[in-house]
């Protein structure tokens, strides 16, 4: 439906607006995009640097 098409656009636009360029894509405290695959020590680090308890 028109409705659907438009939503979808939406969609569309706020991903690229935060930088979703492709999938799979993570974001994290809704702030920071790692796009692509990542390897599990990938995401330790990311995860880390993101504590506040480091």
């Amino acid at each position: 439906s028109n409705q659907d098409n438009e939503s979808l656009i939406r969609e569309q636009e706020q991903a690229k607006n935060m930088g979703i360029k492709g999938v799979p894509c993570f974001i994290f405290n809704k702030e920071f995009v790692v796009s692509g695959a990542q390897t599990r020590e990938s995401f330790i680090k990311i995860i880390h640097s993101l504590s506040p308890y480091e």
